[in-house]
């Protein structure tokens, strides 16, 4: 749609007339549709914010317009793909690294501010290249990782958490490889394994998918606890070329995540792992106050509730709390947050209600595509 007929049309809906005050925000949405919003990438063909904003808003009584334009531009986060781009970038120099550098540091007695002496000594070397680097998802953004990081062989970078035989193998060979070049010498057995695993992800709003303890199952379930059973299964000997168990730090790393969550992995993680050494790295954590209140943000979610659609409770939702609160997104998350390529269940379902789906009684901004679907 063109851009004047697509602002004449939010106008009509919001019963905007000419005044200084509609002129300012029919500007600042367009900046914001130009620069951001516009990008969101499950827009249908030819749908752009502008439109899909006026559809939205047409949806809503008068008095429920006012309260839903301040929860667009009051609370709504927006991860750009610029932004999501710049957290892959910076998550080797300014957290692995660092991370690494403190492990050197306590083992030799270094000050762990002697960045320059640590880096350039054999240990820091030899660790880096004993680092496996493995994506959890197609999020992982594991190409951009590698692309932005040469100091970091292909060879330890892989896509996906499970690796097949030969795989392993020729990651094992060249391991051994490397680290004759770093030591100038062959490495004992013991070194001649990844002593650090790195499990990249992009998002997490409750935790919850990575790892959850459900009732009637003695085992845990998600993408972490998946690596974990691959990572204890000594009848698949791919992995065990490649690390001991005994002597091995696991690291999640996610590039945006929510407090609630960092807890939860935090210590659901180092219950799941035992005597495995596990940490949380979030790369960029998102504010305590990004989740919306249901005393300071009342009328927002009184709005929620009006408009509560409960065809979106599957099985998979089920997994998180839902109860009398689906209308707080997946396990009552209650984020106003939209991802450039899609927006998570954990947001709240009046901004993702998707448009596929027959028994949606309303509609979403930013429309979602369910992988489960």
């Amino acid at each position: 749609m063109d851009e004047k007929l697509a602002t004449k049309l939010l106008n009509k809906v919001m019963g905007w007339s000419i005044t200084s005050e509609t002129i300012k925000e029919n500007i600042i949405i367009q900046s914001l549709a130009v620069y951001r919003y516009n990008e969101y990438q499950q827009f249908t063909t030819g749908m752009r914010f502008v439109e899909s904003l006026a559809r939205w808003m047409n949806q809503f009584t008068n008095n429920e317009k006012k309260i839903a334009y301040q929860l667009i531009r009051k609370k709504l986060v927006f991860i750009s793909e610029q932004e999501m781009n710049h957290l892959v970038e910076i998550t080797y120099p300014d957290f692995i690294h660092q991370f690494l550098i403190k492990k050197v540091a306590e083992h030799k007695g270094i000050p762990e501010w002697n960045v320059t002496r640590i880096a350039k000594c054999i240990e820091f070397k030899t660790l880096l290249r004993q680092s496996l680097f493995l994506g959890l998802s197609d999020g992982s953004h594991i190409d951009s990782f590698r692309r932005n990081n040469p100091q970091i062989s292909t060879e330890q970078i892989f896509r996906a958490h499970e690796i097949t035989d030969d795989r392993a193998e020729e990651m094992a060979d060249k391991l051994k490889v490397d680290l004759e070049k770093i030591l100038n010498r062959k490495p004992t057995e013991d070194e001649a394994h990844f002593k650090m695993i790195f499990l990249l992800d992009d998002f997490s709003g409750s935790g919850i998918s990575y790892i959850r303890y459900e009732s009637g199952q003695a085992e845990s379930s998600g993408k972490v606890a998946k690596f974990y059973k691959f990572l204890k299964d000594t009848k698949d000997p791919s992995l065990s070329k490649l690390v001991n168990t005994d002597d091995v730090h696991v690291c999640l790393i996610l590039y945006v995540m929510t407090p609630e969550s960092n807890e939860r992995l935090q210590s659901d993680g180092c219950i799941l792992f035992d005597k495995i050494k596990f940490d949380v790295l979030p790369v960029y954590l998102l504010s305590k106050f990004t989740k919306l209140d249901e005393t300071k943000d009342s009328e927002i979610i009184s709005l929620l509730k009006n408009y509560k659609d409960d065809s979106i409770i599957d099985k998979h939702f089920r997994k998180g709390r839902c109860c009398d609160k689906s209308y707080l997104g997946y396990d009552e998350c209650a984020l106003p947050l939209v991802l450039y390529h899609n927006t998570p269940n954990n947001s709240v379902p009046l901004l993702w209600y998707e448009d596929d789906v027959l028994e949606r009684k309303f509609l979403g901004l930013f429309p979602r595509i369910s992988r489960h679907h």
